[in-house]
């Protein structure tokens, strides 16, 4: 089990009408659970990847990806992992001076209280998790951050469906973002989220993006990694199993195929200059240019 959790001190909320008070993400194994649990705020919970089984107002709900459940102040549940497909959760924990408002927008009740958002919104929870950490954290974006989360499963609840239909590249680009912890092979992408053959799918990806769905899965994991690197205090060996790469040579091999510096080198760089972008944004450029055309199709 790996936990990421960051909390507010109270005196960092004061004057706002929504007050975040914590966010974080953590991968589960087989079964895992925290126990039965309860908290002074409202927590919402993300399902990313996974099934597994919440517990609240003795009732018994079985969830699976893109799931996103309610926990009200002052009750008591428990959640715990599948047992043959461990759930990854990101979560963020809120209060509200009046949230029937909220609520009712959400059509939340008790008897009901999670939904599945169109939207991935983990990586709005994760945006959330790195300004939390800033010394200059800037709560009118917490509060923006989180209203987005409430506008898109609203959205997503008035579209009455759960993925939302698209072409073939937002379809493969969605579902490789959806399972970026694991361990990808573009066969699995291409007839799992457009119903192809591996050549339709990178015919797709070179025409439209210039470089084959191989190479965009690893683009994408390793931007996710450098967020990890950047923002936050995992070891690289923890980064390396939460991307899904079953080795870290294998993680560190391809960090610097993809990034032209190591991971150490990495967070060395960003610790120096933390508020800038150019460093990063410069060698994704490189990167997104320099290969990769061989035609590898897994």
């Amino acid at each position: 089990m790996h936990t990421y959790d960051f909390h507010f001190n109270e005196n960092r909320m004061s004057g706002y009408y929504l007050k975040i008070t914590n966010a974080g993400f953590e991968s589960l194994a087989i079964n895992d659970s925290h126990g039965t649990d309860m908290r002074k705020y409202y927590l919402m919970l993300y399902v990313s990847k996974g099934k597994g089984t919440l517990y609240i107002n003795d009732s018994t709900f079985r969830l699976e990806q893109h799931a996103v459940f309610l926990i009200p102040p002052d009750t008591s549940y428990e959640h715990r992992a599948d047992e043959k497909d461990p759930w990854i959760l990101y979560w963020v924990g809120f209060q509200c001076k009046d949230p029937s408002t909220i609520l009712r927008e959400l059509k939340y009740t008790p008897k009901q209280p999670f939904f599945y958002c169109n939207d991935r919104i983990e990586d709005i929870i994760v945006q959330i998790y790195y300004e939390m950490r800033r010394i200059d954290c800037n709560y009118l974006l917490l509060d923006s951050y989180l209203l987005l989360i409430f506008s898109k499963i609203i959205q997503s609840r008035k579209s009455g469906g759960f993925l939302i239909q698209g072409d073939n590249l937002q379809k493969a680009c969605t579902y490789i973002s959806s399972h970026i912890h694991e361990k990808l092979k573009v066969g699995t992408v291409a007839k799992e989220s457009c119903g192809i053959n591996v050549s339709q799918l990178y015919r797709i990806f070179m025409n439209k993006l210039g470089m084959s769905p191989h190479k965009y899965i690893q683009l994408a994991k390793i931007e996710k990694a450098c967020e990890l690197i950047r923002y936050t205090d995992m070891s690289f060996h923890d980064i390396a199993q939460f991307m899904g790469y079953e080795y870290d040579s294998q993680f560190f091999q391809v960090f610097k195929q993809q990034m032209l510096v190591t991971p150490s080198e990495y967070r060395s760089k960003m610790s120096e200059e933390p508020n800038n972008n150019e460093f990063i944004n410069g060698i994704f450029r490189i990167a997104s240019k320099s290969g990769d055309y061989s035609g590898s199709k897994d």
